[in-house]
C-alpha cells in the first residue's frame, strides 16, 4: 500500500507567519490529525475522490478566523488581501474554535478539477515525483461560536455585477434582499482577523 503523502494546495495560506483567516497555530500536532484523518477515511466511497473531514481533537492546533467586531481601532490590523487594502481584526480576539474540519482531495481528483491552472498543475506534478503525493489539502476550516457567513458585503456587491455564474436577475427581489440583510447582519457582527 502507497504511504500517505499530503501535499498543500496554492491556495491554502494557513500556514503562513501571516495569515488572514483561519490558521494553523501548531503545524506538527495538526499534521499528525490530518493525516490520521486521511488514513481512516473509505476514499472508495468519496464522491469524485473529494471528502470533507472532521479533525476530532485538533480544535487546540488552530485559530479560528473570524472575530466579533469592535470600536476600538488599536484591535485592527491592515493588510493586502486579494488586491485589496482591508482592515482585519488582530488574531488575538479570533473566536475559540469549537470544530476543525479539511478539504482534502486525492492527487487524482485535484489535478482533475477544472479550476486548477496549469501552472498549479505543473507545481502538483513535480511534488508527485518527488514526494510521491496521495492527496491534496485544500482547506482547513475552523468552525466557531460565529454563524457562517453569507458573503463579504464586497463579495455580495461583485456577484450582484456579474462576479458569478448565476444571475442575480432570476434570483427575484425577496431572495435578494434577504441575503442583503443576512450579509450586512454577519457584517456588523464578525469580522476576519490576521496576524
Amino acid at each position: 500500500m502507497k504511504e500517505l503523502s499530503i501535499a498543500h494546495s496554492s491556495i491554502v495560506g494557513c500556514y503562513c507567519p501571516v495569515t488572514i483567516g483561519t490558521k494553523v497555530t501548531a503545524p506538527e500536532s495538526f499534521t499528525r490529525a490530518l493525516h490520521d484523518a486521511v488514513g481512516k477515511h473509505p476514499w472508495e466511497t468519496s464522491l469524485n475522490g473529494q471528502a470533507l473531514l472532521s479533525l476530532s481533537g485538533a480544535n487546540e492546533f488552530v485559530s479560528g478566523g473570524v472575530g466579533v467586531r469592535v470600536n476600538d481601532e488599536s484591535r485592527y490590523v491592515a493588510r493586502t488581501h486579494r488586491g485589496r487594502v482591508e482592515l482585519f481584526l488582530r488574531r488575538e480576539y479570533a473566536a475559540p474554535v469549537q470544530s476543525v474540519s479539511a478539504v482534502i482531495y486525492t492527487v487524482e481528483a485535484y489535478l482533475r478539477d477544472p479550476e486548477i491552472g496549469a501552472d498549479e498543475s505543473e507545481r502538483i506534478q513535480r511534488t508527485i515525483r518527488t514526494c510521491d503525493t496521495t492527496h491534496v489539502l485544500v482547506a482547513v476550516l475552523a468552525a466557531t461560536t460565529a454563524a457562517q457567513p453569507p458573503m463579504s458585503p464586497y463579495r455580495f456587491l461583485a456577484n450582484m455585477a456579474g462576479g458569478n455564474t448565476d444571475n442575480p436577475a432570476m434570483w427575484g427581489e425577496a431572495r435578494l434582499l434577504e441575503m442583503a440583510r443576512n450579509v450586512v447582519e454577519y457584517d456588523n457582527t464578525w469580522c476576519v482577523v490576521a496576524d
